[in-house]
């Protein structure tokens, strides 16, 4: 066993006991069931064994289990495997909380551990630093209090543990298969990678509703991480203007992808058919923006929430079990003061499309080594921001309202997998920022009186954009861990 592996290691056994050891407090152990728990457990009738006919409920009822899947009246929330834990959380030790929350706090301890794994992953050059720095923070973050804390959120918890053990499986077995190289050991690979992939999409799908985004967030990997290409060659890789082995790669990329798109939609399918003919009611005190009387006051108001979640992250003083109900009104007009931060919201998202899609600075054309560097470094950073988006994004994906309408305004719960973009964000924002800055410094002219020191000062700037605003970041990062701890202790 290597350095390296043992250094792996020990970040994840860290990672898992600092998740641990945030949410084992006498409160949150010996507390009373809250809110929706008495329907997840205590009223619950396939937790309990002894009641006849629960087992054959359990995978035919929905989540509360007292009605039918295909019954008008039901939510249609199918969570048999969530449901199944707290059978065997009862059979164990009753309707007593203790072994409820530590079932969800081991949960959580070995969530924090696979995700250094995961950011490692879903960078084109792993740095274990920062994904040990990103892992910290989405250990110890506040805003998965009613996730971990509450014993229905483990719905969240077992969704996000099964999510990373797919992706890390398939991702693990990867191999690139560009055109040419579709040798029988690399298809049998992919194939054994693309089963264990599907197999965890579906566990994780039975034990809460984003599950089915893990194929995409792999695919998006494909694209980002394991391609090979830059932004633009997966968008115009089919073009001429590409080399033959970039084209190869992008044919492969797009083989692969069209096979996971192809596997989601007969996954969702099959899930929708469960759901009988009906669609779930819910009433405008769920979901008022959903209620709106038209498409712009929807549109805005679906907006304004999704600044109202991004600030959950960021800033998380104002946490909630319940969002329901007018404690967030809708943007009804464009009057509204609340249209500013949306505007800016998706002027920002443009702003870092462009940036993403820009083409990249050629050899030829940087003036010197420290210029030709930073911009491979950029390069390298834009996909890392790419997969940042993503695992900030995807999870969250069906709880934007866009697929299907949702029962809350908001809900804590589900940002606890989007956590981790955000925890990935702060790692790479301060290195694309240090880097854009040295590109532009290695641009300007200097004076060519004293060449010695100029190539030496750009040897030592060229290993600062390398290496310190990492190390920088991870030193950040780690402060605000320390701070959301203390709040969620508070």
């Amino acid at each position: 066993m290597g350095r390296h592996t043992l250094v792996t290691l020990g970040a994840v056994a860290v990672a898992i006991l600092t998740g641990a050891v945030q949410f084992f407090d006498q409160e949150t152990l010996h507390g009373p069931f809250l809110l929706d728990d008495r329907g997840t457990v205590t009223q619950n009738p396939c937790v309990k064994p002894e009641i006849p006919g629960s087992w054959e409920r359990l995978w035919t009822y929905d989540y509360w289990c007292h009605q039918k899947l295909t019954d008008k009246d039901s939510h249609k929330s199918f969570r048999p495997i969530t449901t199944l834990t707290f059978r065997w959380n009862y059979s164990f030790h009753g309707l007593d909380t203790f072994g409820y929350r530590v079932t969800n706090i081991a949960m959580h301890a070995v969530v924090c551990g696979l995700s250094v794994l995961a950011v490692v992953r879903s960078m084109v050059y792993p740095r274990l630093l920062e994904a040990f720095a990103a892992a910290i923070v989405f250990a110890v973050h506040p805003v998965h209090a009613e996730a971990v804390s509450n014993i229905t959120g483990r719905a969240e918890v077992l969704s996000a543990l099964l999510y990373l053990c797919g992706f890390l499986c398939y991702t693990t077995a990867h191999v690139r298969l560009p055109s040419g190289s579709w040798r029988p050991s690399n298809v049998l690979r992919f194939c054994l990678a693309y089963a264990a992939l599907m197999a965890f999409t579906v566990l994780a799908l039975l034990s809460k509703e984003h599950g089915i985004t893990l194929p995409v967030m792999c695919a998006g990997w494909d694209a980002v991480t394991a391609s090979g290409l830059s932004m633009r060659a997966l968008v115009f890789g089919w073009s001429r203007h590409y080399t033959a082995e970039q084209r190869g790669r992008w044919r492969g990329w797009a083989a692969r992808t069209c096979v996971l798109a192809a596997s989601t939609l007969a996954v969702a399918y099959w899930r929708l058919s469960l759901n009988g003919e009906t669609e779930p009611k819910f009433i405008k005190e769920q979901n008022p923006a959903a209620y709106a009387d038209s498409r712009m006051e929807r549109g805005l108001s679906y907006s304004w929430l999704y600044i109202r979640n991004l600030g959950l992250l960021v800033i998380p003083t104002q946490l909630s079990p319940d969002w329901t109900g007018g404690i967030i009104p809708n943007v009804e007009s464009l009057s509204d003061w609340r249209v500013v931060p949306i505007a800016c919201l998706y002027a920002s998202l443009l702003a870092w499309l462009v940036w993403i899609m820009s083409p990249p600075t050629r050899a030829e054309d940087a003036d010197d080594k420290l210029r030709k560097r930073a911009s491979e470094i950029l390069e390298i950073l834009k996909r890392d921001s790419v997969m940042m988006m993503a695992w900030l994004i995807i999870p969250f994906f069906m709880s934007m309202n866009l697929v299907t309408t949702v029962g809350f305004v908001m809900a804590d719960r589900v940002l606890y997998l989007s956590t981790l973009g955000y925890s990935m964000c702060l790692v790479t924002l301060p290195h694309v920022v240090s880097t854009v800055q040295s590109a532009q410094a290695a641009g300007k002219k200097e004076s060519p009186e004293k060449p010695k020191d100029q190539d030496q000062g750009n040897q030592e700037a060229a290993a600062a954009v390398s290496d310190s605003p990492f190390k920088v970041a991870a030193a950040l990062v780690l402060l605000v861990a320390g701070c959301y701890s203390v709040k969620c202790y508070h």
